[in-house]
């Protein structure tokens, strides 16, 4: 895929490009930069060995001569992209405010509020303790704030530890709903560190 052509278009522009890089969540596209600001939305058109591929992205940022922008949700299995679900340091508080022991639902809404500390997050799950026991495969509502809103999310429990030493249980669980505007903002902010990563490693090469 490196070394492709590839065209960018927005409203008003549509310029040639070559992919530079490939990683994760980010797509780097070599091209004379138009006046684009981040979270604008692009159309690129892809050539891959003569077979076409056309997609919307969204940009990331940008340099003198290059774009980065997001590798779109559809586009990582077609090609096959190597990536990981890092996890992100997170230092929040919340609740658990409804549990499921048998793992199915309806939920059943808790008379006294388990709280919970969050520790890390990834686009898969997330990694909290408190002193609250539910056994593995239960489904818990967490409720945190992040990105100074308040978030309601589904998780099923994937394995527990209990700390003597803390007298807590921690947990590590997956989400259920990934679809959901809650869940989305956990993308965002996840994305939004991946990218300070990048391109903090980027400026360091």
């Amino acid at each position: 895929m490196i070394g492709n052509q590839i065209v960018i278009q927005g409203a008003s522009f549509k310029r040639p490009g070559v992919i530079r890089y490939v990683e994760s969540d980010f797509l780097e596209i070599q091209t004379s930069v138009v006046q684009l600001n981040v979270g604008d939305k692009i159309s690129c058109t892809l050539n891959e060995d003569g077979i076409i591929e056309s997609f919307e992205t969204t940009v990331m940022g940008k340099t003198e001569n290059s774009l980065i922008t997001l590798v779109p949700l559809i586009l990582r299995d077609k090609w096959i992209i190597s990536r990981e679900n890092p996890r992100i340091r997170i230092d929040a508080k919340g609740k658990i405010t409804a549990v499921s022991f048998s793992g199915s639902k309806p939920l059943i809404d808790l008379n006294q509020l388990c709280q919970i500390e969050l520790h890390d997050v990834s686009e898969g799950g997330i990694g909290f303790s408190t002193k609250c026991y539910i056994r593995e495969n239960g489904i818990a509502l967490l409720s945190f704030r992040l990105f100074d809103q308040f978030l309601h999310l589904e998780v099923e429990i994937m394995k527990s530890t209990f700390s003597k030493k803390d007298k807590k249980f921690y947990y590590g669980a997956k989400f259920i709903d990934t679809n959901s505007k809650d869940y989305q903002v956990i993308r965002s902010f996840i994305i939004e560190t991946l990218f300070k990563r990048y391109m903090l490693k980027k400026g360091k090469k």
